[in-house]
């Protein structure tokens, strides 16, 4: 009975160490487990600040793109404008031209001037007995 004795006072001994070992292990795991857990936690929060950054981004970016829209668009009908504007001019300088005349071989002068032209121009209108002219200036 006495080896039984000892038998089983070795085997609870045996048992006390892996039980003791287990709960060593399982202490750990808890730690670490619960390290995890605070890692997890941070990373989410992480996730959700980069989230809330990606929206705000995000808005700005369609902000952004609405603006280029609405200046695209400005620019199109600016250009529009400008063509328009460009026939009304070439409409008026066309009309006003219904009554000139244009004299070519004329020799020019060194440092001719405006007042040297009107002058040439109104001998022409001499020479050819014009009784009305108008003079436009065209830069």
């Amino acid at each position: 009975m006495e080896i039984l004795q000892k038998w089983q006072e070795s085997h609870d001994n045996n048992l006390m160490k892996i039980i003791d070992n287990q709960n060593a292990i399982l202490n750990t795991l808890a730690a670490e487990v619960s390290d995890i857990k605070l890692q997890n936690a941070d990373i989410l929060k992480s996730h959700q600040e980069i989230e809330k950054s990606i929206g705000f981004v995000n808005q700005q970016y369609e902000e952004l793109k609405g603006r280029f829209i609405g200046l695209e668009r400005e620019r199109l009908q600016l250009l529009d404008y400008n063509k328009s504007l460009e026939n009304k001019l070439k409409d008026m300088q066309l009309s006003s031209r219904c009554s000139s005349i244009e004299i070519r071989n004329v020799p020019p002068k060194e440092k001719e001037s405006y007042t040297d032209l009107i002058s040439v121009i109104s001998s022409i209108g001499d020479a050819i007995k014009a009784t009305y002219l108008q003079l436009s200036h065209k830069t």
